[in-house]
């Protein structure tokens, strides 16, 4: 509504000033005429262009909207699980003990791999590259702990740690793409 109106007036007031020079100066019509429908045809050329645009997105977000919604969800729930990992592992270290009980929502992990590998497998030709890199990077990365990890190279609260950054960098990611595609 407010680029009608505001087109409304930028109409009105370049009529005006048309008419005032074409008084003052007597432009040849023709030429006018000519100009006005070349500035037509590009304002309706940018005007379906920017649709065109605004229709690929929605359908992007269509095809993507539930598997990204769960993709963010199993991500929220692994970084959750991965907090209390991390909180247990401090606590252990303290002089009293463990004052909490290690947690035990493995599924979380699975359903992530399972989310990850949908997306890539069925997805990833809608997806951005920098999204693909990200899940990319926290796949190499997570092989890598975990082998560090099994082979006593690296503690679990620096294996912890370094997850949690990952996990939290493509939960980055994710949310921009996401707020980009739905049009937030």
């Amino acid at each position: 509504m407010l680029n009608f109106i505001l087109g409304g007036i930028v109409g009105f007031t370049v009529t005006i000033w048309y008419v005032v020079f074409d008084l003052d100066y007597s432009f040849d019509t023709n030429i006018t005429v000519n100009i006005v429908i070349a500035s037509a045809t590009l304002i309706a050329t940018a005007i379906h262009y920017s649709s065109v645009k605004k229709q690929d997105r929605e359908r992007v977000w269509e095809i993507n909207k539930e598997a990204l919604l769960e993709l963010s969800q199993a991500l929220s729930d692994i970084i959750l699980e991965t907090e209390k990992q991390l909180e247990y592992e401090w606590s252990c270290g303290s002089m009293n003990g463990p004052d909490i009980a290690p947690s035990s929502n493995h599924d979380a992990y699975k359903n992530f791999d399972e989310k990850v590998l949908y997306m890539l497998n069925v997805h990833k030709p809608l997806l951005p590259n920098n999204l693909v890199n990200a899940i990319g990077a926290l796949q190499i990365l997570d092989s890598k702990i975990n082998r560090l990890v099994n082979e006593e190279e690296l503690e679990h609260k620096k294996a912890y740690e370094e997850m949690l950054t990952s996990y939290s960098y493509l939960r980055d990611e994710l949310n921009k793409f996401i707020r980009k595609i739905a049009g937030i």
